[in-house]
């Protein structure tokens, strides 16, 4: 979630942490979708390294833009 705009009911419910929030950098978002397409297990990519989305502890924060995603069983483990 980066563009709320258009979907303001969506934008309140990621603020106020009723959902998970995230903001991931779209290169990787299609070629995720292209992975689950194909049934391939996974999309591992160096892309956005040293920045907001880093899951490194203390770099960046996965791309959770919310505490709701910070918490989240998918923000727990980090695959190198």
């Amino acid at each position: 979630g980066g563009h709320y705009g258009q979907t303001p009911m969506l934008g309140n419910l990621a603020t106020s942490n009723q959902i998970e929030a995230w903001t991931l950098p779209m290169g990787s978002i299609s070629r995720m979708i292209r992975a689950q397409a194909t049934h391939s297990p996974g999309h591992i990519t160096t892309i956005g390294m040293g920045t907001y989305v880093d899951p490194t502890p203390g770099v960046g924060c996965g791309g959770a833009a919310n505490q709701r995603a910070l918490e989240s069983p998918f923000h727990k483990e980090l695959v190198t």
